[in-house]
């Protein structure tokens, strides 16, 4: 009850102790008129409708508030509402501790420390469940048994309550359980800077980034992020010559496309290759110089200094042919070892996705910043993109107003691609081989 409601009463709530109101008797006498119903008798009439035996039964839904999120290693949670049915064990779990009034008998926690939390219920997020949940969520709860309260699951996100609500929720400490790491998700980026320093401040992959082969592992449980940032940038086929759009449909060049080429080839017909003369120069404005040779290929537009880099790492033999495998693992070579700010979130290394999010922004120019980006005088808002004055092509409008692209359905994607991961048996064993799940350090 706020501090004006209490004013309000005024020294009425002091006259009366725990338990007075059980059940109000009228100290008046009584009257005669069999119509008259008293104040008395409707106040008890209404306290026994809602008191009463039973009278939660055939409520489906509950509405609670978040206080964290952990990652349960090895846990298998319920699997009818949010989960398919496999027959192997999920590595890992992303579960909510939730505070429901109705139904939760433990006390509010005061911090994320809170030893109270041990003894709170673990809330899976259904897979249809489209939103990200952070701490301060008010989410709408069903229950696969509503009469034992056994399997709840987050079905929506119904809005959010202020961190003045509960202790818990002011609270930055880290993890509180040995079997899961307080992972709480930022409800909102707008306000957010690039951290200080190199990649953001991030230190190098300390046990090395991950290898071609053990990135094949998360090819599967990546696709969903990684088919959004590839929708407004190419295709397998996809080539530009110097600003988006430029070379519609397949290019090809002495009867192959580029899946047909191989890496060796496709560099000898971009910018400063060997037979960069034998492709047409672009007959858009030239946003990167009037020049012969292919500038950017393939479904993430890697551009030649990229290209060339991604090889170099990855340790790729020039002969391979640049198929939609090789185009797969070179995307997330370059998502999740080039992008710590990103990679160590789908990892469940860190807890916060938005500069994550900002750092996929800054690499791939069709996905909207999560907050505002300035350089050289020149700053593109939230929901744009980095190259917002339309350099190369790129869209000059507010991405996700425009277009449905908006940043929290990068982060929610982000954060499904963790979910994804962490319940991948063979991309755990890779993360864990590493030393990287279930690691509270950056």
């Amino acid at each position: 009850m706020s501090e004006t409601e209490q004013k309000g009463l005024g020294t009425f709530g002091e006259n009366y102790e725990y338990g007075s109101w059980n059940t109000l008797r009228d100290s008046t006498r009584p009257s005669s008129d069999p119509n008259r119903s008293s104040q008395i008798d409707k106040i008890n009439r209404a306290l026994q409708g809602v008191y009463e035996k039973d009278t939660l039964a055939g409520v489906k839904h509950w509405y609670g508030v978040v206080v964290r999120q952990i990652d349960r290693i090895g846990s298998r949670p319920c699997i009818k509402l949010s989960h398919s049915s496999t027959s192997e064990s999920p590595a890992s779990t992303t579960m909510y501790n939730v505070y429901i009034p109705e139904v939760e008998s433990l006390p509010i926690p005061v911090s994320k420390n809170d030893p109270i939390l041990m003894d709170y219920k673990d809330v899976r997020a259904s897979l249809d469940l489209a939103s990200t949940v952070g701490a301060g969520a008010i989410v709408k709860i069903r229950y696969d048994n509503p009469e034992t309260f056994s399997c709840p699951a987050i079905i929506s996100v119904a809005g959010s309550v202020s961190a003045d609500f509960m202790p818990a929720l002011r609270s930055s400490s880290r993890s509180i359980a040995s079997s899961g790491t307080s992972t709480a998700i930022s409800s909102g980026c707008g306000n957010m800077k690039w951290p200080a320093g190199k990649q953001g401040g991030l230190k190098k992959w300390k046990n090395g980034k991950l290898t071609y082969a053990e990135l094949a592992h998360f090819r599967e449980p990546m696709k969903d992020l990684m088919k959004f940032i590839s929708a407004h940038e190419g295709t397998y086929y996809s080539v530009n010559r110097g600003c988006a759009g430029d070379t519609r449909g397949k290019w090809t060049i002495h009867g192959k496309n580029i899946t047909q080429m191989t890496i060796k080839e496709i560099q000898s017909y971009s910018r400063g290759g060997s037979k960069k003369d034998e492709v047409e120069i672009s007959s858009c404005p030239p946003y990167h110089g009037s020049k012969r040779g292919l500038f950017a290929v393939g479904k993430f537009q890697w551009i030649p200094e990229t290209f060339k880099s991604q090889i170099r790492a990855l340790g790729i033999d020039r002969n391979l042919i640049f198929n939609k495998e090789v185009q797969d693992i070179m995307g997330l070579n370059l998502a999740l070892n080039s992008m710590p700010l990103l990679g160590k979130y789908i990892f469940g290394m860190i807890a916060d996705p938005c500069n994550g999010g900002q750092h996929l922004a800054l690499v791939w120019r069709s996905i909207a910043l999560q907050y505002e980006r300035c350089k050289d005088g020149k700053c593109c808002p939230r929901g744009y993109s980095a190259s917002c004055g339309g350099a190369g092509g790129n869209p000059t409008r507010n991405i996700g107003e425009k277009e449905g692209r908006s940043p929290d359905d990068i982060i929610a994607l982000m954060h499904r691609a963790r979910q994804n991961v962490l319940n991948t048996p063979a991309a755990v064993a890779v993360l864990q081989a590493k030393g990287y799940v279930g690691s509270g350090t950056v």
